[in-house]
């Protein structure tokens, strides 16, 4: 059972190109007040994240017999998010309505989701045997 899988590195690779291109674009939009493009580009990086997520945590899944619920895959998306996030802001040229204050409220909000997703986790762990689904031993 490994947690650091090729899917994951290929994951956090791909949400780090991705979140990188996203907070380029938001800057530009925000600056040049293109409202209907920042609200375009946010739906498409959105689904980009689900999608990659979903299909490469779909293959982890098929050779990884860990039962993890995509806890693994989350908890990368948001310390990619929150390391490029700040290397932007304080390496980047983010605007000037750009605020570190913004990624802070946005990372405490997804940390309570993370802590939640946790706890659910958690609770459907008992559910397995060392780490396996009862249904996929038995």
């Amino acid at each position: 059972m490994k947690i650091l899988t090729k899917q994951l590195i290929i994951f956090a690779l791909l949400i780090a190109v991705y979140t990188l291109i996203f907070r380029a674009g938001l800057s530009y939009c925000i600056g040049h007040h293109v409202w209907i493009l920042l609200g375009a580009s946010s739906l498409i990086y959105s689904g980009l994240i689900f999608f990659t997520a979903f299909f490469l945590g779909k293959s982890d899944a098929q050779q990884n017999p860990f039962f993890d619920l995509g806890l693994r895959f989350h908890i990368t998306s948001y310390l990619i998010w929150g390391a490029v996030s700040f290397g932007w802001f304080y390496l980047g040229n983010p605007h000037k309505y750009e605020h570190v204050e913004d990624i802070l409220q946005v990372l405490i909000f997804w940390g309570f989701i993370i802590i939640l997703h946790t706890v659910i986790f958690l609770y459907t762990r008992k559910d397995t045997i060392r780490g396996i689904r009862k249904d996929e031993i038995f």
